[in-house]
């Protein structure tokens, strides 16, 4: 079952594609407050470069290393409720 696997650590943003446990890839990069503008084109650079399509993903899946709701893990918490809704 391939998934994404979306981790927000301080001010980093991790973004695994994974096929069970096994991590196939990994995109990381810093949160500056545009995780807006640049999470979901990160997802789908990621899906691209491994030549796979948007159908191919069970689900998104969100972790978070903070311990205060933060707006940043809100945008995360929304597009996995988005994306899995829809599935």
């Amino acid at each position: 079952m391939l998934v994404i696997e979306i981790k927000l650590k301080e001010r980093m943003i991790e973004i695994y594609l994974k096929d069970g446990k096994k991590v196939l890839d990994m995109i990381t990069f810093p949160e500056k407050g545009d995780l807006t503008e640049k999470l979901l084109p990160m997802i789908d650079n990621l899906i691209k470069k491994n030549k796979l399509q948007i159908k191919d993903i069970q689900k998104i899946i969100t972790k978070s290393d903070l311990k205060e709701p933060f707006t940043s893990y809100r945008i995360l918490k929304t597009v996995e409720k988005t994306f899995n809704f829809f599935k």
